[in-house]
């Protein structure tokens, strides 16, 4: 099918769902999932397109965003070799824009728990699963998107405790949440407990990674987290003086959690 008949497809049902919501998240949810199917990732504007009508079902029915994630993180393992990290950021970017990033990085986690559960199960079964090395290589690319972008300095002042959270009780719920899943690849984790400053867990993490076998990818990742350390991502923003306070001053308190962030550091 031409690029310019799946934008007129796209329009159509957007049109339709507009003016017919109620009877197209009951009757003619298959067709959404026919969508995410077609999707070609080479082909951004209309990824974007498609990503943005999905939004709008799950707004009105919150059913549907884990179908509509999970049937992502499907497309993404079936295709591994031709959806890099810059179209995986953009899916998430669309997503994010449209719904809460909170929502949507808790179904992440939620979905990839549960999917490599079942996969250390049960790796014969015929439902589907997600295969380990690819939930770590994802969980990776959520982490550095989270850490790294402006986008997302909402949802990292909510693990941080800054801003109240919205679809759990709290900020403590919110990083068991993510911790459960990202514990599958050693630097997300660390990066997970450096951005919601949970320095004591972070150090408690360090000497398990001399029995972990870092590879020359982990060791990239390990190094970029070292760089981002430096970076806006792990600050905070005073605005009355519009300046950045970065980890060095959290360092000159004296309380046991910055006693921790030292030895980590």
């Amino acid at each position: 099918m031409q690029a310019k008949t799946k934008e007129l497809i796209i329009q159509w049902f957007s049109k339709l769902f507009t003016d017919f919501q109620v009877e197209l998240i009951d009757k003619q949810t298959d067709v959404f999932e026919q969508l995410i199917n077609s999707i070609d990732f080479k082909e951004q504007d209309l990824v974007s397109k498609v990503l943005s009508l999905l939004c709008m079902l799950s707004q009105k029915n919150e059913k549907y965003l884990r179908k509509i994630i999970s049937k992502l993180i499907e497309r993404f393992q079936n295709n591994v070799s031709d959806i890099k990290q810059d179209k995986i950021n953009q899916v998430i970017s669309v997503l994010c824009s449209s719904i809460q990033s909170e929502r949507v990085f808790l179904e992440f986690a939620r979905i990839l728990h549960e999917t490599t559960a079942v996969y250390q199960e049960q790796p014969g079964q015929t439902t589907f699963s997600t295969d380990i090395r690819f939930a770590q290589d994802l969980i990776e690319t959520l982490t550095i998107t989270v850490a790294s972008n402006p986008m997302y300095e909402g949802f990292r002042n909510k693990l941080k405790g800054k801003k109240a959270t919205q679809f759990v009780a709290s900020k403590e719920e919110l990083f068991f949440t993510l911790y459960r899943t990202w514990c599958l690849s050693p630097v997300a984790t660390l990066t997970l407990c450096l951005l919601a400053r949970n320095y004591e867990l972070a150090y408690n993490l360090i000497p398990r990674f001399t029995m972990v076998r870092l590879d020359t990818t982990r060791l990239i990742q390990l190094g970029n987290l070292v760089q981002l350390i430096e970076s806006p991502s792990f600050t905070s923003k005073l605005s009355h003086i519009e300046k950045w306070i970065d980890l060095r001053i959290e360092l000159m308190r004296q309380d046991r959690q910055t006693q921790f962030l030292l030895k980590t550091l």
